[in-house]
């Protein structure tokens, strides 16, 4: 499980993050707004962001959770706050936190909220194992197979690995080079390759949206249905 700590008092950053390291958990990284939490998102991925309901920047705890949610739904939230008020937690409850750690925190309390956040993440995991839906497609992650209509739609190694790296990082773009260095390893001068790659995709599997920006990368995007 790979957690992001949001806090901007260094101390109890430091603090958690020793504690979470004692329990075996990989942590990534230690943030103090939501826009540094942001940029680092763009190109890593993680389970779990331990989140400081008061954080520097223009956007508190809750909000960020909220627009992070938003944009990597599979992502898990944990509220650190030291304020327990009904008004606060109500409006906490709008980002679906899977639990709270309230100050000042203990050793105690953090394994008790990892040990729930990691049965929730294996749990969602396991669930997801095997099917992702890409409207109308269906891509079996165990057989790294692609349907649509229930008919097999044939890709070579190289458009598969393609595109299970798009759909690992779906709505978020991923640079070129990453792209290349899973498929070509250390072989340089695979830019073209790759357009010709990404040509042949859209061409088997037309009603994706694959976009692209330049200098930026490469981006499945997929629509999140509203509950």
């Amino acid at each position: 499980m790979k957690i992001a700590i949001v806090e901007d008092e260094i101390i109890t950053a430091i603090f958690i993050k020793e504690t979470i390291l004692d329990l075996d958990y990989e942590v990534v990284g230690i943030f103090n707004s939501y826009e540094t939490m942001s940029i680092f998102l763009q190109t890593n991925k993680i389970d779990l962001i331990l989140m400081d309901i008061k954080i520097n920047g223009e956007k508190d705890g809750i909000e960020s959770a909220c627009t992070l949610q938003k944009e990597y739904p599979s992502l898990q939230t944990i509220f650190i706050t030291s304020f327990t008020d009904s008004q606060t937690i109500q409006k906490a409850k709008k980002a679906s936190p899977i639990g709270y750690i309230t100050k000042p925190i203990n050793e105690a309390a953090i394994e008790a909220v990892l040990m729930v956040a990691d049965n929730i993440i294996n749990k969602k995991a396991s669930e997801c194992l095997n099917d992702v839906q890409i409207s109308p497609y269906n891509y079996d992650l165990k057989r790294q197979e692609l349907y649509h209509d229930d008919k097999l739609i044939k890709l070579t190694e190289n458009e598969t690995s393609c595109l299970e790296l798009l759909i690992y990082n779906r709505n978020n773009f991923v640079n070129q080079e990453i792209i290349i260095e899973k498929i070509w390893g250390s072989e340089s001068n695979r830019m073209s390759s790759l357009r010709e790659l990404i040509h042949r995709l859209r061409k088997k599997i037309p009603h994706t949206d694959i976009q692209n920006i330049s200098k930026k990368g490469y981006m499945l995007s997929i629509s999140i249905p509203n509950n």
